[in-house]
């Protein structure tokens, strides 16, 4: 208690290691596990570490549908990369997303989709507004461009 702990680490590469790497240390505090992240730079990228891709750019529906939006995450990155995905919107559609925040993990060079349900409740009022998905991993954050969330009956 009180106390702390400090570990050396050193980290090398192969000889054919360029790109981007994500090294993560956790640490179990509690009940809590804790993880932070460094962004490793071997040589140049070649690509852009983390790309988001958002599907549909609107969605329309009448009270009592559902439908989704899918959330695509590309990563160049030579490691896994860890991601949260938020569906942001404003306050009076929080019950068109009740499910808005979720985690993702995109395999080294690989991609990871997450899809966000919207249901839109009996005898919402029609109206169209804006949702907003953020990714955010070891200290990037992306904002991706708005898609619309329309309510026609």
């Amino acid at each position: 208690a009180g106390g702390w702990w400090s570990r050396t680490l050193t980290v090398r590469p192969a000889d054919d290691a360029e790109g981007t790497y994500w090294i993560r240390a956790r640490a179990l505090v509690g009940d809590q596990e804790i993880e932070d992240v460094a962004r490793v730079l071997v040589g140049r990228p070649a690509a852009p570490e983390l790309t988001v891709q958002v599907e549909p750019a609107q969605v329309r529906l009448a009270p009592g549908e559902e439908g989704e939006v899918v959330v695509r995450l590309d990563s160049a990155a030579r490691t896994a990369v860890a991601a949260r995905v938020q569906l942001i919107s404003p306050w009076h559609t929080w019950e068109l997303v009740p499910e808005w925040d979720s985690g993702a993990e995109v395999p080294a060079g690989d991609s990871a989709t997450v899809r966000f349900r919207v249901r839109v409740p009996p005898g919402s009022p029609d109206g169209q507004w804006w949702a907003l998905v953020k990714v955010a991993a070891a200290g990037l954050l992306h904002y991706a461009e708005p898609v619309v969330l329309e309510v026609r009956s």
